[in-house]
């Protein structure tokens, strides 16, 4: 399988985890590389290489070498992976992720036989940390392994610091194979946690680059407005961002938490209340998974679009939140501090009211509003309960006295764009990983 003549440049092979907050990030790093003269190609499935296409279209176009691999799912399916589903928003109940992780080794003979085919070979691979069994694709065809941290350092640490070993066999090979990584690649910037980065190298003994933000990659309207599309997800999204460009500047209050975000009914009404209760502009992605029935059923008997018409839109499903973010009359967001949320974010100068639901969203949390102080909390402790008045509080707070949160924010997006600029510690870091591996390519075809 030929995917370049070019045999004198570095191959490197992506494998991003199928789910919509690691293969963002994996693109990106995509893009970022292959800008470079490096050919990659992506390893996925045809559902989730549909969410991409147009970004990867575009780069194709203009010369650059960049490739998809399409892996046959329904191998899954002998598991009890439920038919059709190819990433982990798919899935029927969240309680299925852990299996899902599980269930993808079984795409391991499939991807050895394409990788024995591919011309040129491959000169690396950069895979998601839950994919453990790619290090062993790796290692069959002596190619260097190295993971992709998808969440934050200071994460990272914190659970290297406190937590037991793990007991479950499928946790315990991520740390393994963590550990024998030729190397880790951080979505981070050294300007942003560089004391954890450089603790974090220190316990796992690890090669580490801080290669990001990598959304600062989408340098234009088309890649930011179809970074994470999916198809027929959407509602209104050039109405609202029309809404947006009729606002005051630094006025509205983004609202999003998250692309597996779950809640009840009992929590969105909460939430909807709370925004009403602000008495702020505000953009509400709306998701809610297998509960957005009962949640429109609400928002439709409440009259709530109605009461809100002018102050107040509802996106239903999915829309360009790096476009919604950098946009001038935005001036808060609302997030569960996924990391990717949390880099956006900080990567256009727009501080946060925190409002995390689950695994390492509340650490993130502390880094946001304690560590960097750029967000104010809308809860108390380590609960996805939303309570009216809280949210009301932590949104008045942010968007009215947010002064000082709002010029440290500022300050860190200066810093992100400084490192990802030409010169800057994030375009180096990804140079020096770059020329690690042509070096190491130069003296294999030596031997």
């Amino acid at each position: 399988m030929v995917v370049s003549t070019s045999s004198g440049r570095p191959h490197f092979v992506l494998f991003p985890l199928m789910a919509q907050g690691h293969m963002i990030p994996m693109i990106d790093l995509a893009r970022l590389i292959v800008q470079r003269g490096v050919i990659v190609t992506i390893f996925t499935s045809p559902q989730n290489a549909a969410r991409f296409e147009k970004l990867l279209a575009r780069a194709k176009q203009s010369g650059l070498q960049i490739h998809l691999l399409l892996l046959d799912f329904r191998v899954l399916e002998a598991s009890g992976s439920p038919p059709g589903c190819e990433n982990l928003d798919q899935l029927p109940s969240f309680h299925l992720a852990y299996f899902f992780l599980i269930w993808l080794a079984r795409l391991q003979p499939q991807t050895e036989e394409i990788i024995q085919k591919l011309t040129p070979p491959p000169s690396c691979m950069i895979a998601d940390l839950h994919l453990p069994w790619t290090a062993e694709v790796a290692r069959k065809f002596d190619i260097p392994w190295i993971g992709l941290h998808t969440g934050s350092s200071f994460c990272q640490l914190n659970c290297e610091k406190t937590k037991e070993k793990p007991t479950d066999d499928f946790f315990k090979l991520v740390e393994e194979t963590k550990r024998g990584a030729y190397g880790m690649v951080v979505n981070s910037f050294d300007g942003l946690e560089q004391a954890y980065v450089e603790e974090y190298k220190q316990i796992i003994g690890r090669k580490t680059w801080c290669v990001g933000p990598v959304s600062l990659c989408n340098t234009d309207d088309d890649d930011e407005a179809e970074r994470g599309w999916q198809m027929g997800s959407a509602s209104g999204v050039h109405q609202c961002l029309k809404w947006l460009d009729s606002q005051i500047p630094e006025s509205v209050l983004y609202v999003c938490l998250g692309s597996l975000s779950n809640l009840p009914v009992s929590r969105m009404a909460e939430l909807g209340l709370a925004l009403e209760a602000s008495k702020k502009p505000f953009l509400w992605l709306l998701r809610a998974g297998k509960h957005l029935e009962e949640v429109n059923k609400w928002i439709s008997e409440e009259g709530y679009e109605e009461r809100m018409e002018g102050r107040g839109v509802v996106v239903r499903g999915w829309a360009p939140q790096l476009l919604i973010l950098s946009h001038p009359s935005v001036g808060g967001f609302l997030t569960h501090c996924g990391w990717n949320s949390v880099l956006e974010g900080i990567s256009v100068g727009v501080p946060m009211v925190t409002l995390p639901l689950f695994a390492d969203q509340f650490c993130n949390e502390k880094l946001v509003v304690d560590e960097l102080k750029i967000g104010v909390k809308s809860g108390k402790g380590e609960t996805d309960d939303i309570r009216k008045e809280s949210v009301t509080e932590a949104i008045r707070e942010l968007m009215d006295e947010g002064g000082e949160r709002r010029k440290r924010a500022r300050e860190l997006c200066e810093m992100a764009n400084k490192a990802m600029g030409d010169g800057g510690s994030s375009q180096r870091n990804l140079t020096l990983l770059i020329e690690e591996i042509e070096k190491r390519k130069s003296t294999n075809l030596i031997r």
